[in-house]
């Protein structure tokens, strides 16, 4: 009997974190009272319990999101921060970090994949290939 073996799809994995990234992530962040704005990438802070049931599931999954960002290197974490949270161009972000744009996405292609571990106890968002 053949045995299934599983690999992660590296590619994949990143374009699930990078969907919900781009449409999910800034929701919860905002509707936690997270301001993003304001925030410096560099540190990010936990949003404080304020004790509200309506909002201690969403504070706690901001939390757990601001969480696995920490996790990363500064580096990953600052440009995904630009890209998919201040939706900040590739070009900006770029100047920015004197990055080249090809550069720094492939930067961002690691943090994702280091995301998608990191955050896997909220959420598994790891595909895989059987063979």
């Amino acid at each position: 009997m053949a045995k299934l073996i599983e690999t992660v799809d590296n590619a994949a994995t990143a374009k699930e974190v990078r969907d919900f990234l781009k449409s999910e992530a800034i929701r919860i962040l905002f509707i936690s009272q997270f301001d993003v704005y304001q925030a410096d990438p560099e540190q990010l802070n936990r949003v404080p319990m304020t004790g509200k049931s309506s909002t201690y599931d969403v504070v706690g999954y901001a939390n757990s999101l601001i969480e696995a960002l920490m996790s990363l290197d500064m580096l990953k974490r600052v440009l995904i921060w630009h890209k998919y949270i201040l939706k900040e161009t590739h070009g900006a972000i770029s100047c920015d970090t004197h990055l080249s744009s090809r550069r720094s996405q492939e930067i961002m292609q690691e943090g994702l994949i280091e995301f998608a571990i990191a955050f896997r106890d909220t959420y598994d968002f790891t595909v895989t290939l059987q063979s």
